[in-house]
């Protein structure tokens, strides 16, 4: 009688187990981490509403264009001597017109701002902020006229730029 002997050992003992099941436990893992960063390091940029920011886009484009048919450009700088912001324009505005500046951090959403401008004249305007900025910034610059008859000031013109102040001191936004 021809007698075999079968082998009994448990499968994480046999080597061909741990080629099967190593690639499986790697993804896992591999993945797990991923998603966590994912979860974790989630990215501010995309905003929350694209839908109703997808439908506002013409409107966008409309208050743009009207800041290039009435030519408004724009520097903005830093005054060091006075310790604040300026946004000099190279035309006179309209007495009323409101002019708010938003300022937007290209990664990290917390770290946006809003001002609304004091005007020293209808060509200078400023902010001052108790923290210096620094590093790569968006500009936005909008200009409302005060409508008295409504609680809600409409976009008249916008103009864009963007400013690295650890290279640049001022921008001209158009």
């Amino acid at each position: 009688m021809n007698k075999h002997k079968v082998n009994s050992k448990p499968w994480y003992r046999e080597p061909w187990g741990w080629f099967v099941a190593a690639p499986l436990i790697v993804i896992f893992f591999v993945c797990a981490i991923l998603v966590g960063s994912a979860i974790i390091f989630g990215d501010d940029v995309v905003t929350d509403d694209y839908y109703k920011e997808g439908r506002l886009v013409n409107n966008r484009f409309t208050v743009e264009k009207n800041a290039r048919d009435r030519g408004i450009v724009a520097t903005f700088s830093y005054d060091e001597q006075q310790a604040r912001y300026e946004l000099l324009f190279a035309k006179p505005l309209k007495p009323d017109t409101i002019i708010r500046l938003q300022l937007s951090h290209p990664l990290q959403a917390e770290l946006d701002q809003n001002f609304d401008l004091q005007g020293a004249s209808t060509t200078h305007y400023f902010f001052e902020t108790d923290s210096p900025l620094n590093e790569r910034w968006y500009l936005r610059v909008e200009g409302f006229v005060s409508d008295t008859t409504s609680e809600a000031n409409a976009v008249e013109w916008r103009i864009s730029g963007e400013i690295n102040f650890s290279s640049e001191d001022s921008v001209i936004l158009q």
